[in-house]
């Protein structure tokens, strides 16, 4: 397993959706910043963990969230003078309260001024990442995940700011720098970190006994020896079963450390 190229590359925000968020948290030094100081503006007196979306919404203009049969996830509509935010009916709790505040997202855009950027790639990432922080906000979250390192610590972290495990497990790795991956039918779903199977990538066969451990419904954790680009070193693995016989969370870190 190498380390994710990826990781090392600086993003390169080129849209009008980016320079809107830029202008909207003068003095950021970059989108990333950007986006953390206005979902804090937005956070103020609202409270978290779990993030009350409805006091954002308000905030916003939004008329209310809706239930509806949608080809998509979620949409923003107009509603007489505010904005109402749809969301699919067949959403879980946790996907739907992601795709409500991804779509508060583009609810702060509209409150930008005319010519509004509605469409783009750059736009949808941006807007998940205001989710991200507004379910998740930095400081809440590094509070809450004090202890442990561990996938226990995730679960609980999901269950306790109404968050998928993916996104808390993501927002985990981002935040306390180890790589936090699941896999499904011996192939990576998803995951991030310096040292992660890539998705849909095979399970590296040092993985294998704990994985399929996990798979039998038993967590457990050891020590694997992986190469990185510049070294070889000792890095513990802890997996532990999602749902039973079909899907494992795993936590890589450097052995001897967090």
């Amino acid at each position: 397993m190498q380390q994710s190229k990826s990781q090392n590359r600086k993003k390169v925000w080129r849209s009008a959706a980016a320079q809107r968020v830029l202008k909207l948290a003068a003095g950021s030094r970059t989108v990333e910043e950007a986006i953390e100081i206005v979902a804090k503006q937005y956070l103020q007196d609202v409270a978290c963990p779990p993030t009350d979306l409805d006091s954002i919404g308000t905030k916003l203009g939004i008329t209310g969230f809706e239930s509806a049969d949608l080809a998509g996830s979620g949409e923003l509509r107009k509603d007489g003078d505010g904005l109402r935010v749809f969301y699919s009916n067949y959403l879980s709790v946790e996907r739907r309260r992601f795709t409500i505040a991804h779509e508060l997202g583009h609810a702060v855009l509209e409150r930008t001024g005319t010519h509004v950027p509605r469409f783009g790639k750059e736009l949808e990432r941006l807007c998940d990442m205001f989710a991200v922080e507004v379910l998740m906000p930095k400081e809440r979250f590094v509070e809450y995940a004090l202890g442990e390192v561990s996938t226990q610590r995730i679960l609980d972290l999901a269950r306790q700011f109404r968050t998928s495990v993916a996104a808390t497990g993501l927002r985990f790795s981002e935040l306390y720098g180890v790589s936090v991956f699941a896999c499904q039918d011996s192939r990576v779903i998803w995951g991030k970190g310096k040292i992660r199977p890539a998705k849909n990538a095979k399970i590296d066969e040092s993985f294998r006994p704990l994985i399929d451990k996990a798979l039998g419904g038993e967590a457990g954790s050891d020590e694997v020896f992986l190469s990185s680009t510049t070294s070889f070193r000792r890095w513990l693995i802890e997996c532990r079963p999602l749902a039973l016989g079909t899907s494992v969370l795993c936590l890589l870190r450097p052995a001897g450390g967090r």
